[in-house]
């Protein structure tokens, strides 16, 4: 069974959630964001930042654009495991 986790945000409530953590890469001694960009919350769940699917939109009752949302996928299975041991 297919399954899929998003995550949906207003951007001006994201830098407010306690415990998420943008994840950086290093190259070179110098720091740089991934892309797409990851984040950690809560030192275990592991997000990746996307678009939203179109689908989602057109079933949406609330207009998502992509300047005001951030939406987060699941870090897959290993990120599950860590969460429920």
């Amino acid at each position: 069974m297919d399954y899929l986790f998003i995550l949906i945000l207003n951007k001006s409530y994201f830098n407010h959630i306690i415990g998420m953590k943008e994840v950086f890469a290093e190259w070179g001694g110098d720091i740089f964001s991934r892309e797409p960009k990851e984040y950690i919350w809560c030192e275990s769940i592991f997000l990746k930042e996307g678009l939203l699917p179109l689908y989602i939109k057109n079933i949406s009752p609330i207009s998502f654009n992509d300047e005001d949302y951030i939406s987060l996928y699941w870090g897959g299975w290993n990120s599950l495991q860590r969460w429920v041991g």
